[in-house]
């Protein structure tokens, strides 16, 4: 009796899923909810005034007073802001739309990264 033949490629193929295609989980979908932002507002009383801002008013006649009103101070914080809203995109579609078109990873162009490693390379071989 003879050897049997096999057919490597055949086995690698049957093995492996060579032709399934891989069903990867949308990474996109906890970035379509969008974020909120904070905004704080602190309310708190006007100084009082001084003896020079006093001797104004007093000089300007009978019908001139200081009325103190609270001060409004307001802050605005990004909170869960995601990155496509604090670049001022609708959704976050369009920001991978945008940078799909524009060809960029991660807000950089593939030309700006070159150039980056290019000049990280030259600096390297000056130092060394």
């Amino acid at each position: 009796m003879g050897k049997k033949k096999r057919n490597n490629l055949k086995r690698i193929e049957k093995n492996s899923n060579f032709n399934s295609t891989r069903q990867r989980p949308p990474t996109h979908t906890n970035n379509e909810i969008p974020g909120e932002e904070i905004i704080f507002i602190l309310e708190s009383n006007s100084p009082p005034l001084t003896n020079e801002e006093l001797e104004i008013i007093q000089s300007m006649g009978d019908g001139v007073y200081f009325k103190p009103r609270t001060r409004k101070t307001t802050i605005i914080e990004p909170g869960t802001l995601k990155k496509w809203q604090l670049l001022n995109f609708t959704s976050y579609r369009h920001y991978i739309g945008f940078n799909s078109f524009n060809n960029q990873v991660g807000g950089v162009t593939e030309t700006d990264l070159m150039q980056h490693l290019i000049d990280t390379l030259a600096s390297n071989k000056r130092s060394n």
